[in-house]
Order: C-alpha cells, then structure tokens, then sequence
C-alpha cells in the first residue's frame, strides 16, 4: 500500500473541496415585477423587460388529400401485386396482352370500396378479378369527397 505524508493528502483534500464547491449552481432568482433594469434571457441576451411570446405550438400536420400524384404514386408502390396477378394469367395464355381501365371508388378514409374494369382489350375474367381484389387492399390518400372516383390504364404485355 502506498503511504502519502500528510500534506499531500490535505493539499489533495482541499483541491477536491475546491473543485467540487466551483461546480455548485448558484439559485437563482427571478427579477423583480416592474424593474426597469435589463435582464438576461434564457439564451444570454439581453431583455428590456417586454414580454415574449410563448412558444407556438406545434402545427398539426394537415392530413394528406389524394390527388392524382398520390394516387399514381400508390398504384406504382403496388404494381407487384398487379404484376403477380398477369404473370399468373400468363400461364394459361403466354400471349396474354392488352390495356385495362381500372376504375377506382374510394371511401371517406382512402380506402378502395370499388375497384373495376371499365374497358379491357383483355381476355382474362380471372386477371380482371384478381387485380380488383388486390386493388380492394390499397391504402390511398382520403379523396375530397366520399364516393371520388379516378381511373387507371394498366398497359400489360409479355417482357419480349
């Protein structure tokens, strides 16, 4: 064990004490109502004593509205889903192609109550039906209007 003398433990001693006393946090008061003297802000500039506003509160984020940019960028984040039901169709009939007219009804919330085929160049009833189903699941954003109604042309062909 290592012995210090006795002053080197009191000089220790009184740095600590020292150290530890700089560090403490004055209280604080607040100005006098009425005094005319400048006071520090609570970011160190000076104030002359005429009232801040209090912070604004945090807007709310308006909720989103579909417009035709939210809508094409919806189909596009779910065009696997119609991708997988051509590739489907396509295995009955490798030569498969044609334009589908997709008529969309949305609920108040963005939700898909109708999807339809208005006009296909296509074949396929069960290709028709199965985009329809998938397209049910979408999340849109919320129409302007209960019952809003926008159509989508899927041009679907075999990769050549």
């Amino acid at each position: 064990m290592l012995r210090l003398p006795s002053t080197a433990i009191c000089t220790l001693f009184c740095l600590a004490t020292l150290a530890a006393s700089g560090c403490k946090k004055e209280p604080t008061t607040s100005p006098d109502e009425g005094a005319d003297a400048a006071t520090d802000d609570a970011d160190g500039s000076m104030d002359d004593g005429a009232e801040v506003d209090a912070p604004a509160e945090p807007e709310e984020e308006a909720p989103s509205v579909l417009s035709k940019d939210s809508f094409d960028s919806t189909i596009n984040d779910n065009m696997d889903a119609v991708l997988e039901c051509y590739m489907s169709a396509l295995e009955g009939n490798a030569e498969l192609a044609g334009e589908l007219e997709a008529v969309f009804t949305f609920g108040a919330d963005g939700s898909v109550s109708v999807a339809a085929a208005e006009g296909s160049t296509l074949s396929d009833e069960g290709l028709t039906a199965c985009i329809a189903e998938a397209a049910a699941g979408w999340g849109f954003d919320a129409p302007s209007k209960d019952g809003m109604t926008m159509e989508y042309p899927f041009n679907l062909a075999p990769a050549e």
